[in-house]
This record gives structure tokens, C-alpha cells and sequence, in this order.
């Protein structure tokens, strides 16, 4: 099971999509088109959802890989988007709660879902989950520049010593351990405006996938919108 970070009132919806013979992407660009006023233009996430369909075409039964949508509903009226007076963090680990409480499953699941929502030192679903699940739970946080929902923050966490350790190391890819390492001990400053404590307070693990230099630029899922 992966969980993910889209409105659960469109599950019905992403069960549809997984379960037919064709990539229904109409189904899946309205799924997007629903989650915020201006819609969720993240062509990353998207072509995730499509290639966990293609993957599931070649597996059995038993294997498949199922998506649970576990954030708030979006429920939308003239004035915009109303959901303001939910807790999303305390919603979306109920939903990952209950959920794992009740399948027969014995295979493992996955979170995605931004860093915000995972830092332990917050109120946040990983936090919530850890206490939960002691002993069951693991928290990764992935090698990012400082990031922040409303601005571009031209800033490397760290004053960019992490990045120079990798690049030392030949920026090859690793994971590690968070505790008691020289990076766990560092004062955690992966989100712009939010966070206490240090990595290792926040994450169990750390991926570094590649040096930030040469990383991709995201695409807009230019497809979302039409003259309609």
C-alpha cells in the first residue's frame, strides 16, 4: 500500500483508474484539477500514479500495489476550497491508522508526503504515526535545497556543507542512518520557516540521490488545463 498526499474523497476515483485496462488520464487530470482552486500542476506525482498502473499490469494479484488517498477532501463551493477547519495531519494519520489496522495485507507501506509532515519535532502525521507504531515506522528525508510552499529560497540546508560532504564523496548516491551521525547532530533546517531539534530528532534516515547542480528542473502538468 502506498499512501498518499491527495484528497480521499477521490479514492473511488484512483481505484477506477488502477483497475482499468487503459490509462484513463482524462480521470487522473480531474483527480489533480480537484485538489486545490488552481489545481495540483505537479506532472511528477502524475507520472508516478501512471507508472504504478504499468507496473501493476505485470504483476499478480497478490502483488499489486494499491494507492490510498489519505489527505482531507476537497470540498469546493463558490466562495473556493472548504476544509480550512480540518487538522490535515491529524486527518491523514487516522486515515493511515485505521487503514493498517484493518488490512490483512502482510506486506509494508509507504507514506509520501511532503517533509513538513513527517518532522517528529512537529505536530505532524509522521509524528503522530511514530508514537503509534513504536518500533513499526521508519521517516526518510531526501537531500533538497531549503524549500517553502510560497517562495523560492535560494538557500542550501546547511550553508551548503551537506552538499559539499557528498560532493567530496564524489556525489554518489547513498542512505544512511541519521543517528548519532555528523549529519543527525546538525540543527535541522530542511523547511524554510518550520522545524526544531536537529535531523536525527526529526528523521530516522537520510537519501542522497545526486548532486542538486545537475538535478532536473520539475515540469508543470501543462496537460491539466484546457479552454474548458
Amino acid at each position: 500500500v502506498i499512501f498518499m498526499e491527495m484528497e480521499s474523497n477521490k479514492q473511488h476515483e484512483i481505484d477506477r483508474f488502477l483497475s482499468n485496462d487503459y490509462i484513463d488520464k482524462e480521470l487522473l487530470l480531474n483527480i489533480f484539477r480537484d485538489y486545490i482552486v488552481e489545481g495540483w500542476n505537479d506532472k511528477g506525482k502524475f507520472d508516478f500514479l501512471i507508472s504504478v498502473w504499468s507496473l501493476n499490469r505485470s504483476l499478480p494479484d497478490y502483488k499489486k500495489i494499491k494507492i490510498l488517498f489519505v489527505d482531507t477532501p476537497r470540498l469546493f463551493t463558490l466562495e473556493g476550497l472548504k476544509n480550512d477547519t480540518i487538522d490535515r495531519d491529524q486527518f491523514m494519520a487516522r486515515e493511515i491508522l485505521n487503514s493498517l489496522v484493518s488490512k490483512v495485507d502482510k506486506r509494508n507501506a509507504l507514506f509520501i508526503v511532503g517533509s513538513k509532515h513527517v518532522c517528529k519535532t512537529l505536530e505532524s502525521a509522521g509524528s503522530i504515526l511514530t508514537k503509534h507504531l513504536k518500533n513499526k515506522s521508519y521517516t526518510l528525508f531526501t537531500h533538497c535545497p531549503r524549500v517553502d510552499n510560497f517562495r523560492i529560497i535560494h538557500e542550501r540546508i546547511r550553508h551548503g556543507i551537506f552538499d559539499f560532504a557528498f560532493y567530496k564523496n564524489n556525489d554518489k548516491p547513498v542512505a544512511f542512518e541519521l543517528m548519532n551521525s555528523p549529519f543527525g547532530k546538525e540543527p535541522f533546517d530542511g523547511l524554510y520557516l518550520d522545524g526544531t531539534g536537529t535531523y536525527q530528532d526529526n528523521f530516522d534516515g537520510y537519501i542522497f540521490f545526486g548532486s542538486l547542480d545537475t538535478e532536473p528542473n520539475d515540469e508543470l502538468l501543462l496537460e491539466m488545463y484546457d479552454d474548458k
